[in-house]
């Protein structure tokens, strides 16, 4: 049992690799979506405080 564990190992980091890179393109993504919030909040924000 331990051997079969120990020789589906690496398939199981690779997975974890994979997990990784998805988990960084949305936390990517989450921030530029973030970013362009804010960014649109700001220019709202100036816009009522010059009217």
């Amino acid at each position: 049992m331990k051997n079969e564990h120990f020789y589906t190992f690496p398939e199981i980091s690779s997975s974890a690799n994979d997990v990784v890179e998805s988990v960084n393109v949305v936390n990517t993504i989450i921030l530029t979506i973030t970013i362009f919030t804010i960014h649109k909040l700001m220019i709202l924000l100036t816009i009522t405080v010059l009217f």
